[in-house]
């Protein structure tokens, strides 16, 4: 009867031993998982041929920086131009690779504060040769004077994570027209005509 007992109270013991091993695993294993990126996004800026930009502060309203060749053309409502090359080569520099400093937000609820809702951020979208699109709200930039570093939030326009992201990147993408024009006399006017 005793060793009967015994080996109940083992069997017991060993299935609320699993119990607990199994909920760990699934049920906190799943809360302790974040959605953390070590690279938060890492473009072959090679391969770029296409960068939209919708700038805070020009309403949203879409900016489109197209590359033909080794140029690059902006357009911007109905106005055609050369671009910057400079400007763009800066750009894609900070797109190369981006690590995440912190996980700022892991849901909707942080976006108004991080400023990256879809009308408070700067949405910027890269699209390649084979057709693959990187596609981002960039929002909000602090400054820690005590370090004298940058930082700016930024997320996936399909995700709900935003991430904190070392530099200045807010100030890069949110331009008005005059900051992606090419400052060199244009080659052609909007039309398409050569300039001369």
């Amino acid at each position: 009867m005793l060793k009967k007992l015994n080996t109940t109270w083992l069997i017991i013991i060993l299935l609320v031993i699993g119990g607990i091993v199994l909920f760990n695993k699934f049920y906190l294993g799943k809360k302790d998982e974040s959605t953390f990126r070590p690279v938060f996004v890492q473009i072959d800026t090679a391969v770029v041929n296409s960068i939209s930009i919708y700038p805070k502060v020009e309403k949203g309203k879409e900016m489109k920086l197209l590359k033909n060749k080794n140029l690059w053309e902006l357009k911007y409502d109905q106005v055609e131009s050369d671009a910057d090359t400079a400007a763009i080569r800066r750009l894609l520099g900070q797109f190369v690779e981006i690590k995440p400093l912190s996980l700022a937000g892991q849901d909707r609820e942080s976006w108004g504060t991080l400023q990256v809702t879809d009308t408070s951020g700067t949405r910027i979208k890269f699209t390649t040769t084979g057709n693959k699109s990187y596609d981002m709200v960039v929002g909000k930039f602090s400054y820690n004077p005590s370090n004298r570093s940058g930082m700016t939030y930024i997320r996936y326009a399909n995700e709900d994570a935003v991430y904190a992201i070392p530099g200045f990147l807010s100030f890069t993408v949110n331009q008005q027209f005059a900051g992606w024009k090419s400052k060199t006399p244009m080659r052609r006017d909007s039309t398409g005509a050569d300039g001369k």
